[in-house]
């Protein structure tokens, strides 16, 4: 095939009734501290030079834990959720509230698995974590999130994206490209920067990356 390049799109627009951008995790006992923010991205991959050299991807799953999100409903026979509001906190506060200790296991695993995932993504990258110049990850407000997906590697929570965070809200699926985005516009990485990108969403999946940025002239 002649063709050299995927464009990779996604959206989130949390501007409706049911979903109350302000709350929506509230109950929680997480320590992520987010809000929701509107938001588009888009990318193009291609075997071509660009702004960024994709060095290494992984991912890791762990559905087993997928009730902690879907709480009270039954997994089949599939319902539509018209109607029904985003309520995760709920969910997530009445899961642990029945099964604490399930609860506890639960966050321990997403945190091991998570810190095993961005190792063995940085080994196939052959990218050691002093290497690392920044991370991208799933946008929050709250300093002890950016802790506790950083800690475990050794990193300090200043490469994170706080600060943007705290600004823009958690986007969807559109954290890691709008963070990688803003480091870009900022000049905040420059060419042979390496950077990690280390997300997990509902269900439970999980996926890294480990990019390197290239010399402005390799985009032309």
């Amino acid at each position: 095939s002649d063709r050299v390049a995927a464009l990779i799109t996604g959206a989130d627009n949390f501007g409706q009734t049911l979903v109350d951008r302000w709350r929506y995790a509230e109950g929680v006992r997480t320590n992520r501290g987010s809000i929701l923010g509107d938001a588009g991205t888009a990318m193009a991959v291609s075997r071509r030079p660009g702004v960024a050299q994709l060095l290494a991807v992984g991912s890791a799953s762990l559905p087993d834990l997928e009730q902690m999100y879907r709480g009270d409903r039954a997994l089949f026979p599939l319902a539509r959720d018209e109607g029904r509001s985003l309520d995760y906190g709920p969910r997530i506060t009445r899961f642990a509230g029945r099964w604490p200790d399930e609860f506890a296991e639960a966050k321990q695993r997403l945190a091991d698995t998570r810190t095993a995932l961005a190792r063995r993504t940085l080994d196939e990258a052959q990218v050691s974590v002093a290497d690392i110049a920044r991370v991208t990850h799933v946008l929050a407000g709250n300093p002890g999130y950016v802790r506790a997906v950083l800690g475990p590697l050794g990193i300090d929570p200043a490469r994170g994206m706080l600060d943007f965070g705290r600004r823009v809200g958690h986007l969807g699926v559109n954290d890691h490209i709008a963070a990688l985005d803003h480091l870009l516009a900022t000049r905040e990485v420059v060419a042979g920067d390496r950077i990690l990108m280390l997300g997990n969403g509902v269900g439970i999946g999980l996926s890294c990356a480990v990019l390197e940025i290239l010399p402005a002239r390799s985009s032309r």
